[in-house]
C-alpha cells in the first residue's frame, strides 16, 4: 500500500497547493476577504474514487463510493457496550464491514478484522446497528461487504456479497 502512496496523494497534494495559492492570492487582492473553514480547507471532501486501489460493484449514481472517506457511525452496540465506529476500526489494519452472513475471506486476510453486522452481538467482532445508522450511511444491503483501509478510506464495497473481490484485492497488497 505505502507503493501507492504517490499515485493517490500527488494529485491531492497538487490540488491543496493550487487551493492555498488561490485562497493566498484572494487575501492579497482584497484585504476584506473573510477565509472560512469548509471541506476544501479540512481536506474532508478529499476522496480517491478511480484510483487503482479502490474497487466497487456500485453504479456512479450511488452516494458512497469505493475511494471514499469510510463514514462513521454513532450507537454500534458490541459485547462490550456502546462504541463507534471510528473506535472499532483502529489500529493500522483493514477492517471489513459484513452486513451479511459471515465471508470466508482467503489467507491473505491475516490483517484483517471482520465486523459482522447483527441484531444482538454474541462475539467480539459482533456490531449491532439498533437505530440503522450504520446500514444507513453505508447504504448497506444484507449482503454489503465493505473493506476500509488503515487511513480510513474505503478500499472496496460489494454489494453483491462479492468475498473473492476482497481476497484479491488485499492479495494486491501483500
Amino acid at each position: 500500500m505505502l507503493d501507492s502512496y504517490e499515485a493517490e496523494r500527488r494529485p491531492i497534494a497538487a490540488g491543496v497547493l493550487a487551493l492555498s495559492n488561490t485562497r493566498l492570492q484572494q487575501v492579497l487582492e482584497r484585504n476584506d476577504v473573510a477565509t472560512r473553514r469548509d471541506a476544501s480547507i479540512t481536506q474532508l471532501a478529499i476522496h480517491y474514487r478511480g484510483s487503482s486501489l479502490v474497487r466497487d460493484d456500485r453504479d456512479e449514481t450511488a452516494l458512497l463510493r469505493a475511494g471514499d472517506r469510510a463514514p462513521d457511525a454513532t450507537k454500534l452496540t458490541t459485547v462490550e457496550g456502546e462504541r463507534r465506529l471510528f473506535e472499532l476500526t483502529r489500529g493500522g489494519r483493514f477492517t471489513l464491514l459484513s452486513f451479511g452472513p459471515a465471508p470466508a475471506i482467503g489467507a491473505s486476510a491475516s490483517d484483517l478484522r471482520t465486523l459482522h453486522v447483527v441484531v444482538q452481538p454474541a462475539g467480539p467482532d459482533d456490531i449491532a446497528d439498533p437505530a440503522g445508522h450504520l446500514a444507513h450511511a453505508y447504504g448497506a444491503t444484507e449482503r454489503t461487504l465493505v473493506l476500509i483501509r488503515p487511513d480510513g478510506y474505503i478500499a472496496l464495497i460489494s454489494d453483491a456479497g462479492d468475498a473473492s473481490a476482497v481476497s484479491d484485492h488485499l492479495a494486491a497488497f501483500r
